[in-house]
């Protein structure tokens, strides 16, 4: 997993964030998931809490900074 705050992320809720991150709206996270919409919106809420953001925006952003960040590790670690 990525570092410590994404630890308090369940599997799934990483995967809506993911998926989120590569422009999936709830809907089609549901059918990729095989969840109801419903479904999506509890875990983006209790992304929320957890993280302590209130925006998706801000959620998203920060997933893909972290995954961008452990991709960048590495390939430096690869030279």
């Amino acid at each position: 997993m990525m570092d410590g705050i994404w630890e308090k992320l369940s599997a799934r809720e990483l995967k809506v964030l993911d998926l989120a991150s590569r422009g999936l709206i709830d809907l089609a996270i549901a059918a990729e998931l095989g969840i109801s919409i419903s479904t999506v919106r509890s875990y983006w809420s209790r992304i929320r809490s957890k993280m302590g953001v209130v925006g998706r925006p801000e959620l998203v952003a920060r997933h893909v900074r972290a995954v961008t960040r452990r991709r960048m590790d590495a390939f430096q670690a690869e030279d």
